[in-house]
């Protein structure tokens, strides 16, 4: 699940997990629309410390904060993704044949998962609409602050409230499933209510 990424293709997507992003030391960041790329895995393989990562998410964060205020936010090119396949194949080719917006692709493709960061408040743990935001929403704007194409998403918002949206077609979803019962009883228990 790790690394893979699906590519629109005019009639049929690609699934595409290739020996960088398998071994890759990167995830993508998504807030506001606007993409990071941040190192999880420092150069000779150990993961960054948490408090690394959270100074990293943080500088994201006041990145956009700044971004916006100046009026320099890139447009919403994550919103692609969520819209019909073959469209977003056109237009994802001609990304691709500009460099910035080549390199930037190959970034998202070879990260290991992507982070969406959300600038609003969820609904009450467990409630419908707390999974529906997670699915489709960045506050009012569906379908915005995600990449549909990676196989593994985490969505956070403004309180801390974590949920996971999964492209499964490389594999069923019991897998997704399976894995984030792991990290909640193993992992992350202390920090579940």
């Amino acid at each position: 699940m790790f690394g893979v990424t699906r590519v629109p293709r005019m009639g049929c997507d690609e699934l595409r997990q290739t020996r960088s992003s398998t071994n890759s030391r990167t995830i993508v960041v998504i807030a506001d629309d606007q993409l990071y790329c941040i190192k999880v895995y420092d150069s000779v393989g150990r993961r960054r410390l948490d408090g690394d990562l959270e100074s990293d998410l943080h500088a994201v964060v006041a990145d956009v904060v700044e971004r916006k205020r100046r009026g320099d936010l890139d447009p919403a090119i994550s919103v692609l993704t969520a819209g019909h396949r073959d469209r977003w194949s056109v237009a994802y080719e001609k990304l691709q044949n500009q460099p910035a917006n080549s390199t930037t692709l190959a970034a998202v493709q070879d990260a290991l998962f992507a982070v969406s960061l959300d600038t609003t408040f969820g609904s009450p743990a467990g409630s419908i609409n707390a999974h529906q935001q997670n699915f489709k929403c960045h506050g009012t704007r569906p379908g915005h602050n995600r990449w549909y194409d990676k196989c593994v998403s985490f969505v956070v918002d403004r309180n801390g409230t974590a949920g996971y949206v999964g492209e499964h077609s490389p594999c069923d979803a019991l897998i997704p499933a399976i894995m984030l019962e792991e990290v909640v009883k193993n992992v992350a228990r202390d920090h579940i209510t």
